[in-house]
């Protein structure tokens, strides 16, 4: 890619390697051979923007900010820094436009409030108690981060966001060695942080997994790095059952620092990752190029399903993000502290998009279209959906998907629901049914959801929708 400056615009010259073919195992493109920064932190906004994020200690990146320097005194690398470290993409296209971070995002975390702002939390060093926000825009527009006076209680390092059911508020749970969680906002003037006890403890409480269940309480775990070789074992649990267990069971590899996903018609991905070792500065060997579907609904020792493999290892600080229209945006993977372009695993510039196998032609005929939804909706209301389908075969589905902030092998606010549907009537030349929203916020926090018909397993394209109150 080359990049020059025209006034205060900045052109983008790509070049883009387009899909040959979608198979039974799906398909890769190569969207975008040098976004300017290795991607550590990835989040799909409403406008099917998709904002990455890396440190800002790295030193130099591969695109320079479009306005003036960063001057930050207490950064360790370049303390006049023109270059960025965040960027939007544009999947349509591929390209790439800079943002501006002020302080350094380094293993920060992230969600979005109900009106669509991402909030970006903490960070290493002068980014340790800084909170970023950013209203998003399309693919035209020139939003930006914005960083606000008001610092976290604590530093924040590798820590976990969860959206709350009030829908403007966040708890930010654990970090490096910071056995506590807050809220943003504040729920009152001078509130600090809470003890919690199951992230204390050690400096290995790395990105806890906290979840947001159905019965109102939230789940966290902690993460630890564990040495090679990678297991291949799986396992699903009913959080919110009085008697959770595990069920077990095995992948068709190891992985470890895979990226799992809910797809749109239910299934699960599991994407990138290691055969080999742990998260780290070279720590790690084997990548593991082939995803994996995982389908919840088929019998035991059927759920698997290897699919096309890419050509490029995406292992420690890589991302996946699903797109509405069902593609998965594949970026990032540095093992090295720096960047560095020579070696074992070099610092990965390059964006690819993955088209799972429902995207093949070969289901053109019965992939529906939306024609007619709510673009926003309340708890429990009946809304109609219609769609267009040229070939009519099994059942049809509705399901609602979040829009997580994903890093670190972990997409922070991920949800999916499957919304109960009436009989299809026919309507002209296409489908009508009712659908019944989910029944409160303590299944769906108040936000932007991706909305799928599926149609005996293969989506449609998504529908941005506004789940309120």
């Amino acid at each position: 890619m080359a990049i020059g400056m025209v006034g205060h615009v900045m052109v983008l010259v790509m070049v883009l390697i387009q899909i040959l073919s979608v198979d039974a195992q799906g398909g890769w493109q190569l969207l975008q051979k040098n976004a300017g920064i290795s991607c550590m932190h990835a989040a799909v906004t409403h406008f099917d923007t998709v904002i990455m994020l890396d440190r800002t200690n790295t030193g130099p990146s591969q695109i320079k900010l479009a306005g003036a320097c960063r001057n930050q005194p207490l950064e360790r690398m370049l303390k006049n820094d023109c270059w960025a470290h965040s960027s939007m993409l544009n999947p349509g296209n591929g390209a790439v436009r800079p943002l501006r971070v002020e302080t350094d995002t380094w293993c920060s975390s992230g969600q979005f409030f109900d009106n669509g702002v991402l909030v970006q939390t903490g960070g290493d060093f002068e980014g340790n108690k800084k909170i970023r926000t950013l209203a998003p825009c399309g693919a035209g527009g020139n939003c930006d981060w914005k960083e606000l006076a008001e610092p976290l209680a604590w530093g924040r390092w590798y820590a976990s966001n969860q959206l709350l059911p009030s829908r403007i508020r966040q708890i930010i749970v654990g970090g490096r060695s910071e056995g506590t969680y807050e809220f943003y906002p504040k729920r009152k003037a001078g509130e600090g942080a809470f003890p919690l006890a199951v992230v204390a403890g050690g400096a290995d409480n790395l990105y806890p997994f906290v979840f947001l269940l159905p019965n109102g309480t939230y789940r966290a775990s902690r993460t630890n790095a564990v040495g090679a070789p990678a297991s291949k074992r799986c396992g699903r649990i009913v959080a919110a059952a009085g008697n959770a267990g595990w069920a077990m069971e095995d992948m068709p590899m190891g992985r470890t620092m895979g990226d799992m996903l809910n797809l749109p018609n239910g299934e699960v991905l599991n994407i990138n990752g290691a055969g080999n070792g742990f998260q780290g500065w070279g720590k790690a060997g084997n990548p593991v190029l082939s995803p994996v579907n995982y389908n919840p609904n088929a019998a035991a020792g059927k759920r698997f399903a290897v699919l096309a493999k890419t050509g490029i290892p995406r292992m420690y600080h890589s991302t996946a993000s699903i797109l509405a229209d069902g593609r998965i945006i594949v970026a990032g993977s540095n093992t090295h502290h720096f960047y560095t372009f020579t070696g074992a695993f070099p610092t990965e510039l390059r964006v690819e998009a993955f088209s799972p196998p429902y995207l093949g032609a070969n289901f053109n005929a019965v992939r529906p279209v939306i024609t007619g939804a709510s673009g926003v909706i309340k708890y429990n209301q009946v809304f109609t959906m219609t769609f267009n389908v040229a070939t009519r075969v099994g059942g049809v589905t509705v399901f609602q998907n979040s829009a997580p902030f994903t890093t670190h092998s972990y997409s922070q606010g991920q949800r999916s629901l499957q919304l109960k549907t009436t009989v299809l009537v026919k309507v002209g030349g296409g489908y009508s049914m009712q659908v019944t929203a989910c029944p409160g916020n303590n299944i769906a926090p108040p936000a932007y959801y991706i909305v799928h018909c599926v149609q005996n397993g293969i989506p449609s394209r998504g529908k941005w929708v506004k789940q309120n109150n």
